[in-house]
């Protein structure tokens, strides 16, 4: 039985494969450029789905006895030493009968240089019909890599296609001759009168600033005198200045002592108390400290208390308080004595 299964699911698999009921179309496609004729060749079979199908994609000018990439027959010897040198023109064609004859077109030039392209070291296409395109190019650089001389005056060409075949064949010696010798002469005429303009333009610029260096010369001559006395009155007001400034300065600097010291006269600075955290209260541990450490139960006010200046050897910076009576600081101070054999101070701050 699963012989006979077997053999059922074969004859199946054969009436799908030979099913000649299953139409085919088969369709041409030239395109301009090579690069999108490679995009297609390359493409995947997700791509190339259509309703269910699987597409087909080849090259209908290529042989199968040729290896594409290589350039030869396979069942053929070498060309390498027989061709060199090749030579596109219409003079095998019967100019008398144009209806029969055949001209060279991108597609038929691919046919030709995918067999001996590789081995080409001249291309002469001076003589060829004007019926290539840019797409002739791309096909010569792609398969004529050894390329040593070629002579491209009988195709429309552009930048960009010459461009392509420069980078593709490295090995040229002399590069569109006829094109480059018309470029360069071009280059230099253009050189030449981009010079003269530049010329002329610094010439009338040049000349122009004469001119107005000359009319700034002629008024600052002119108001020169004016601006003399002018500066020498202005001199004799800024010595007469210069004396009074120096004057009051020595005077603020007195005033700004004797209100420096009026200030400090409620102030008094205590070391060695212990910094708790980081975000302390310092008015209430000045107030513990008073109350601890010199017996004075009343309560301390302060216009402000904070701590400055570096930290000592045990870690704590100086206190600075400034008392709102006279009187409060009269009275730590007074009591400062049972600080004394300790590492703790109250002081005043000397003038």
């Amino acid at each position: 039985m699963e012989e006979e299964d077997n053999n059922v699911d074969k004859e199946e698999q054969i009436d799908d494969r030979f099913n000649l009921s299953r139409k085919i179309f088969v369709g041409n496609i030239s395109y301009r450029f090579y690069k999108d004729l490679t995009v297609a060749l390359n493409a995947t079979e997700e791509q190339l789905t259509l309703d269910g199908r699987l597409m087909r994609v080849l090259c209908a000018e290529e042989s199968s006895r040729v290896k594409h990439k290589e350039g030869t027959v396979w069942d053929s010897p070498s060309l390498a030493d027989n061709v060199e040198k090749l030579v596109i023109s219409d003079d095998f064609a019967d100019h008398n009968d144009k209806e029969t004859s055949e001209c060279l077109t991108d597609t038929k030039l691919c046919s030709v240089l995918v067999r001996c392209g590789v081995y080409l070291r001249t291309l002469d296409m001076s003589a060829s019909p004007r019926l290539l395109t840019d797409m002739s190019m791309d096909v010569i650089a792609e398969h004529c890599p050894n390329l040593e001389v070629v002579d491209l005056s009988g195709m429309s060409i552009t930048d960009i296609s010459l461009r392509t075949l420069a980078q593709k064949c490295i090995k040229l010696k002399h590069r569109f001759e006829k094109f480059e010798k018309q470029i360069e002469k071009i280059a230099v005429i253009q050189c030449t009168v981009n010079t003269l303009a530049h010329r002329v333009d610094d010439i009338e610029n040049n000349l122009e600033y004469v001119m107005n260096r000359s009319t700034e010369m002629e008024r600052s001559v002119e108001n020169m005198g004016h601006l003399m006395h002018k500066v020498v009155d202005r001199c004799k007001e800024n010595i007469s200045n210069i004396t009074n400034l120096k004057t009051a300065e020595l005077q603020h600097k007195d005033d700004v002592i004797e209100l420096k010291w009026r200030s400090m006269k409620t102030n008094l600075i205590f070391t060695g108390i212990q910094f708790h955290k980081e975000k302390e209260n310092t008015e209430e541990t000045l107030n513990s400290f008073i109350k601890q450490k010199l017996n004075i139960d009343k309560k301390i006010n302060f216009v402000t208390v904070h701590r400055f200046g570096k930290r000592g050897r045990r870690g704590n910076c100086q206190i600075l308080a400034k008392f709102i009576s006279t009187k409060d600081k009269e009275i730590v101070l007074k009591n400062g004595y049972k600080l004394k054999g300790t590492h703790l101070s109250a002081r005043t701050i000397s003038k």
